[in-house]
Formats: structure tokens, C-alpha cells, sequence
């Protein structure tokens, strides 16, 4: 029961965290909770095969539990990382004048989604993506329209982006 709602509060957790306080870097905020996610599975898994170990099933139960704690322990920790990171950031949101140098539609069965690659204000970054909606794309043209971009530092110093406008 517990790696079952491992997944889902990570779920939860990661999708909560991705809307309201989308980072600049989640393989970098991944690989951060690793070091917390991967000892506390450790710690799970060594209790679960204890409990688990001893009966006719108990080795398919625990390669059941194993992979769903593992999967959940990750989920788990990148979402409570990124809400920690912004939700108990206390920085003040600094704006960032960003040339918009392209503009994308990926198109899936029954969507599409716009996003705008604008040069990076970071200098170990080139590139940032920002989602859009189909209004505001169309409205832009590529190497001459400005977007002022405002992100926070991150309680965990990872960068993220609170809100964005058009600059005209």
C-alpha cells in the first residue's frame, strides 16, 4: 500500500510542482533528489523484503513493491523538491529582457502546444523554452519580439519562472 501511494502523492506532487513552479532545470533538480529518493528506498525496500520474505509469492511480492516504490520514491522526490523550492521561496522575482529567437507548435493525436526559445539571460545557458498559448505565438516575430521574464532564485537554488509578458 505504501509504494502504491508513493506513486501516486508523487504523481500529485510532480504535476502540482511542474505547474506552479516550473524550473529551468529539472534534470538538474532530478538528479539533486536522487541523493534523498535512492537512501530512502534503500531504507523501504529493506523493510518491505523483511516483512515480505517467507512465503511461496514473497519473491514476485517483493519485485511488485520493489518497482513500484521505486518509481513512486523518484516521482515522490522531484515533486516535493520542486514545491520546497518554490513554495518556500522568499525571493523577490527579478525580470529578465529575453530576445525571442524562434517559435515552436509540437503536435501530438489530439493537441498542440506552442512554446517560445528565447535567448537565455543564464550564462551556462544559450536557449530557454517558454510555453505559450496560440494568441500570444502568432503574435511573435522571431528575432525582433522581447519577452520580460520574471523567475525566482528557489529555496533550493533552482531557478524558476513565476511569469512572462510580451515586450513590443
Amino acid at each position: 500500500a505504501l509504494a502504491v501511494g508513493s506513486v501516486l502523492a508523487g504523481v500529485i506532487s510532480l504535476i502540482w510542482a511542474s505547474a506552479n513552479y516550473p524550473v529551468f532545470d529539472p534534470w538538474k533538480l532530478f538528479l539533486f533528489t536522487l541523493k534523498f529518493s535512492l537512501p530512502a528506498l534503500a531504507i523501504f525496500l529493506y523493510f518491505a523484503v523483511t516483512t515480505l520474505a517467507g512465503n511461496s509469492k514473497s519473491h514476485r511480492d517483493i519485485l511488485v513493491v520493489g518497482f513500484m516504490a521505486l518509481s513512486g520514491f523518484i516521482l515522490l522526490g522531484c515533486g516535493i523538491a520542486g514545491l520546497y523550492n518554490g513554495m518556500g521561496d522568499a525571493s523577490a522575482p527579478t525580470g529578465h529582457t529575453a530576445l525571442i529567437v524562434d517559435k515552436q507548435i509540437h503536435t501530438s493525436k489530439n493537441s498542440k502546444t506552442y512554446k517560445l526559445i528565447v535567448r537565455s539571460w543564464r550564462p551556462e545557458r544559450a536557449l530557454e523554452d517558454l510555453p505559450t498559448q496560440s494568441g500570444i505565438y502568432y503574435q511573435v516575430v522571431p528575432g525582433k519580439s522581447q519577452a520580460l521574464v520574471y523567475t525566482r532564485y528557489g529555496k533550493l537554488g533552482f531557478e524558476w519562472r513565476v511569469s512572462y509578458r510580451l515586450q513590443n
